[in-house]
């Protein structure tokens, strides 16, 4: 019923939004945020080693991502977008859990190369990971990754052309290096709201 509830939500927003539709100019300025899921990919051999023991004993997991930030037109198919984004993968059971939080900044452009409303982002990604980790009554670390430049590529179709409140949908990918020779490769599916 959640799931249904879930992937309804958008739909309700997109028809409602679509029948009271005027085509507008684009702002200079705009915010959007997005939600989703994402699929992390740790270069770190401990967190394999710990999502792999987690699986075989049967732990719950969700993995959300997210971000909010900001976009500031050049001109009609170009804009700077500037956002804050996180990749939450939480791990549990009854007594003991695996906790992924991932914090990044990106900073970039995004592009309308005319087809239609989709659009391409690419972005220099600063960020780090944070890991609360207990597996056992005799291990439990709270540890931080280094800070990593790495970088993003999204792509993202809107559901209307213009300005004003605009749902769209996306895809990306964001590399992120972790220090000591291990990287993090994050992708994420997502429903954005724009507001430009």
């Amino acid at each position: 019923m959640k799931k249904k509830l879930f992937l309804l939500i958008p739909l309700l927003i997109i028809s409602s939004l679509a029948f009271a539709r005027e085509e507008k100019d684009r702002k200079f300025f705009g915010f959007q945020f997005a939600l989703g899921a994402d699929i992390p990919f740790y270069g770190d051999s401990v967190q394999w080693n710990n999502h792999e023991r987690m699986s075989n004993d049967k732990y719950g997991r969700v993995i959300l991502g997210g971000d909010v930030g900001f976009t500031l037109k050049f001109a009609e198919p170009l804009f700077m977008v500037f956002d804050f984004e996180t990749c939450s993968d939480f791990a549990f059971n009854k007594d003991y859990n695996c906790n992924c939080i991932d914090y990044a900044f990106c900073l970039g452009f995004q592009f309308y190369p005319g087809w239609g409303n989709l659009s391409f982002t690419l972005a220099y990604a600063l960020g780090y990971r944070a890991d609360f980790i207990k597996l056992s009554d005799e291990y439990a670390e709270a540890r931080k990754t280094k800070w990593g430049n790495g970088f993003k590529f999204a792509m993202e179709y809107d559901f209307f052309k213009g300005g004003g409140t605009i749902p769209a949908a996306g895809i990306s990918y964001r590399f992120m290096p972790r220090g000591y020779d291990e990287y993090d490769n994050i992708l994420s599916i997502y429903f954005r709201l724009a507001f430009r």
